[in-house]
């Protein structure tokens, strides 16, 4: 449903896009841009000026739809601030623009993580990894287009140290050779294969 009731947003926000040539589909330059995804929306502008006259049309755009901001989540901040978006943060670093997984982000799948090992609590470790390497590599498949190298890694150092706490002294040891190399491996690898 939001897709259909904010139809028509980029229009009025003002994003112009080139129409022919090699350039076609690529945003015109000082015109701001639009990302949504269902009823969240990031605009970017050029100016602290244009992304308030932006605000203002997507409000009077807004209002005969029965729609309105919220003026909690909306706020207008330069790219070297950064902002979160969708479990991103979106920031400017000297000249250069990284997005990664957000500390909100992080903080969740930490959480889950410790929830599920305290609930896998004295089960052996096949359950433990059946159970959590379908969240873990979810987590990693969201995030892998992003600059995430260090959020992955304390992720698997958290669940590594309690996997490990979970087995006890010699937990390793007592569970079958095949899963080893599973327990022992620190590397990430791609999601998905290849």
């Amino acid at each position: 449903m939001p897709n259909v009731a904010l139809h028509g947003l980029e229009e009025a926000a003002g994003t112009r896009y080139h129409t022919t040539g090699n350039q076609a589909g690529k945003v015109k330059p000082d015109s701001p841009v639009v990302v949504r995804y269902a009823d969240d929306v990031v605009v970017l502008c050029h100016s602290q000026r244009q992304a308030e006259h932006v605000k203002e049309r997507l409000a009077e755009w807004l209002a005969p739809r029965g729609l309105v901001f919220n003026e909690d989540k909306t706020v207008i901040v330069p790219l070297s601030q950064g902002f979160d978006f969708l479990g991103f943060n979106v920031r400017r670093y000297h000249r250069k623009l990284l997005i990664k997984p957000s500390k909100a982000a992080i903080r969740r799948i930490r959480t889950r993580l410790a929830m599920e090992m305290r609930r896998l609590r004295g089960s052996n470790a096949m359950m433990v990894i059946i159970t959590l390497t379908p969240i873990i590599r979810g987590w990693a498949a969201y995030y892998r287009n992003v600059v995430s190298s260090e959020p992955p890694r304390r992720v698997w150092r958290l669940s590594s140290l309690r996997l490990r706490r979970l087995l006890g002294p010699g937990g390793e040891r007592s569970e079958p050779a095949r899963l080893r190399p599973v327990l022992g491996r620190r590397s990430t690898r791609r999601v998905g294969g290849g």
